[in-house]
């Protein structure tokens, strides 16, 4: 019999010798790759946190100073038309000499900008500072105004006493209060978030379109209303007195109208029309919405 072992022989690329794990070949090599990989990623997250915090800090941590509140009277000729394109407050009388007053912190008046083209005033912001969240407050007086156009955040109260054929128009999330409203026609736009509310008006013919999720509610008396309400936003009219009224609602939104003679309704989507009166109705329906009657 030989003396060879019948085991065989000791091997370095063996997993195993005498009972202990024996690493394979360049696994040392890897487990520095790896130890390099967790170095790479820590600096790597600490990059990014350090980045974060400064982003932060300079958008949305920082605090801009406005400083104090100060009232600036800007020259003005008439007009007749308004478009408010900042987040301001624009409160709009009727008077027999134009002018208009704007407040806001020192630091930002200077930004505001005031600025008429052929009867139509446009108030703007030549930037906005940074951090800041501050009150802008307009105080206008115009001999008529017959159009305003809300832009973005910015809210109003208006009077259109004397106003041939009104008209207002929001884009956006602003608010909008009128009154004054007695015209052969009068428009209201309101696309975006942002609600308009109308008191008393007198009309021969009142048109409502609406896009977005903004409400609108006017009550007085229309001969006739024209409304169109697509998306979420809701029509509230069930103060507004009319003969005649044509609805027409797509998506999910509602209306609510008063009409005497007759009443048009077309319905695509899950929208409700309610309405009050004696009408006679001419209906499309399509879809889960549902006409009711008050």
């Amino acid at each position: 019999m030989s003396g060879a072992s019948s085991f065989p022989a000791s091997d370095e690329s063996s997993s195993y010798r005498r009972g202990r794990r024996i690493p394979y070949p360049g696994s040392c090599s890897a487990a520095r790759r790896l130890r390099s990989v967790s170095s790479m990623r820590s600096r790597l997250l600490s990059s990014t946190v350090i980045l974060l915090a400064v982003t932060a800090a300079l958008t949305g941590c920082a605090v801009f100073d406005p400083g104090t509140r100060v009232s600036e009277d800007r020259p003005i000729t008439d007009i007749n038309e308004v478009v408010l394109d900042t987040s301001g407050d624009l409160t709009m009388r009727v008077g027999s000499t134009p002018s208009l007053r704007i407040t806001a912190g020192e630091n930002v008046i200077g930004e505001l900008t005031s600025e008429i083209s052929d009867g139509v005033l446009t108030l703007g912001m030549e930037k906005t500072p940074i951090g800041w969240n501050g009150e802008i407050r307009y105080s206008l007086t115009v001999t008529t105004l017959e159009t305003l156009h809300v832009r973005g955040s910015g809210d109003a109260q208006v009077d259109f006493t004397g106003a041939t054929a009104p008209s207002i128009d929001v884009q956006g999330s602003g608010d909008v209060e009128a009154a004054g409203v007695a015209a052969d026609s009068a428009s209201v736009v309101a696309d975006g978030s942002g609600s308009i509310s109308v008191d008393d008006v007198q009309l021969s013919e009142l048109t409502v379109r609406m896009t977005g999720s903004g409400g609108v509610e006017i009550d007085g008396t229309a001969a006739a209303q024209d409304v169109e309400v697509a998306g979420s936003g809701g029509f509230s009219a069930a103060s507004l007195r009319s003969d005649r009224a044509r609805v027409v609602v797509t998506g999910s939104g509602d209306a609510d109208v008063d009409a005497r003679l007759s009443l048009d309704v077309v319905i695509d989507g899950s929208g409700d029309v309610s309405y009050a009166g004696d009408p006679s109705v001419t209906k499309k329906i399509s879809g889960s919405g549902e006409l009711h009657r008050r």
